[in-house]
């Protein structure tokens, strides 16, 4: 997979589950196994260059997907 990059100079690149969904007012509701291996697929996958940081947008709280990142990283 191939991050959305959101200028020329391809310094910032954004990657969604929404970019993948074929109607984008579509909603993802997952829960345990599904939502660990699309994390999982982000983490390995998708082909980040070179990349300085990784920001990585999770639900609040404490939940399987705090717990998949910091176990994948």
């Amino acid at each position: 997979w191939i991050p959305v990059y959101t200028d020329q100079d391809q310094s910032l690149a954004v990657m969604s589950i929404g970019f993948l969904l074929k109607n984008r007012n579509d909603g993802v509701v997952w829960r345990g196994p599904k939502k660990t291996g699309m994390i999982k697929q982000f983490l390995t996958d998708v082909v980040w260059k070179d990349i300085d940081y990784l920001i990585i947008d999770t639900p609040p709280g404490t939940s399987d997907e705090h717990i998949t990142v910091m176990e994948n990283l």
